[in-house]
């Protein structure tokens, strides 16, 4: 089917329509490859998260820390190399109550990054601090925002639960990363916790490949509108007007045809253009040469032909022997000269056809 379909299309369209069909495979691949990037770079990021989180439990149950305000200040304070290159860490405890926030302590800037909710914060008491954060909208969907209780108890009835579990916020022009997992102790969960990291970086290395991806796209989309335009107009136009020279040849139009533009070229349409025409003259010639020829034969056997029908109504009429053998004898002459003129004509097809056999060859005469 697609062969049929192809054969009916001119060069052109061929290019064009394999160069679309390339196109097409090449667009499908890079939309899988872009829908594939987002959740690869995620999954490299939340590993880094699982990683200090687990880290963070050991430390947790190797030092009896309790899940309230005061140990779990302590233990932040104490442990903060762990935390380092994070924007936030959350702890809830197993009511779901917010016992520790990163963003809220004085520490060392140099271990916690900075943020501008931190100014907001430190004007507010410490319980209003718990409602702001506890109540504090994440926008998972545009549609419903939900806080971070709403998150936590989407994990703790889910059949995740006890698994790591991350999600992402895009909203004013911020890609936040979050990854939360429960603590176990003894068998029974006694809180959880919660890495927030601002992740523009992986927006940033999509839209670098997506306007990489387009520039290429728009690139390589010119150069082959470039290209066709070339093949157009200096080989198939050209290859065009020897297709429409031919056809004229053949059905013998007298509409004139010159393909002198052609034949001043030096690459290969010119030479097939000399060679085309050089071969059409040379036709037209032996045309021309066998149709004279022709007038000539006929010209030349009609007068023995009338010669032999003069003769032969006279001796049929006559009883004179000598005339009836003079007439014989003319009979005899004019049967001569036509099978003559039969032969040379014979013989001189043969002499063309093994002429034209012939490979000419450059002999240098010179001494």
């Amino acid at each position: 089917m697609l062969s049929k379909f192809l054969k009916n299309l001119s060069i052109l369209k061929k290019f064009l329509f394999i160069n679309f069909i390339f196109f097409t495979i090449i667009g499908l691949f890079t939309a899988l490859y872009l829908k594939e990037v987002q959740p690869n770079l995620i999954k490299k990021k939340s590993a880094n998260h699982i990683n200090i989180i687990n880290n963070t439990i050991d430390n947790i149950l190797r030092l009896n820390v309790e899940f309230n305000e005061e140990d779990v200040r302590k233990f932040l304070f104490s442990t903060r190399f762990i935390f380092q290159n994070l924007d936030r860490v959350i702890f809830f405890d197993n009511d779901l109550n917010l016992v520790g926030d990163t963003d809220t302590l004085d520490l060392d800037p140099r271990s916690f990054s900075s943020r501008l909710n931190v100014i907001e914060l430190e004007v507010l008491n410490e319980q209003k601090n718990k409602e702001t954060i506890e109540k504090k909208n994440i926008n998972i969907d545009e549609k419903e925002p939900v806080s971070f209780k709403d998150i936590l108890l989407i994990y703790l009835n889910s059949k995740d639960f006890g698994k790591p579990f991350t999600f992402t916020q895009d909203n004013f022009n911020q890609f936040k990363l979050t990854t939360i997992k429960n603590v176990m102790r003894d068998g029974s969960n006694v809180g959880f916790i919660l890495i927030t990291e601002n992740a523009n970086d992986i927006k940033t290395a999509i839209n670098e490949r997506e306007t990489f991806i387009l520039r290429t796209a728009i690139a390589v989309g010119l150069v082959i509108l470039i290209f066709s335009f070339v093949l157009n107009r200096y080989f198939l136009k050209p290859i065009q007007n020897l297709v429409s020279y031919t056809k004229k040849i053949k059905e013998k139009s007298r509409e004139k045809t010159s393909i002198e533009n052609l034949k001043n070229r030096n690459d290969e349409l010119g030479l097939l253009s000399n060679s085309l025409d050089d071969m059409t003259n040379e036709l037209q010639k032996r045309i021309t040469h066998a149709e004279n020829f022709s007038t000539d034969l006929v010209h030349e056997i009609r007068n023995p032909l009338a010669s032999l029908k003069g003769a032969s109504e006279i001796l049929k009429d006559t009883t004179d022997s000598n005339q009836r053998d003079k007439l014989v004898d003319i009979l005899s002459h004019d049967v001569l000269r036509i099978e003559r003129l039969i032969t040379d004509y014979s013989q001189m097809l043969k002499d063309e056809v093994a002429l034209s056999k012939e490979k000419m060859k450059k002999i240098d005469i010179e001494p």
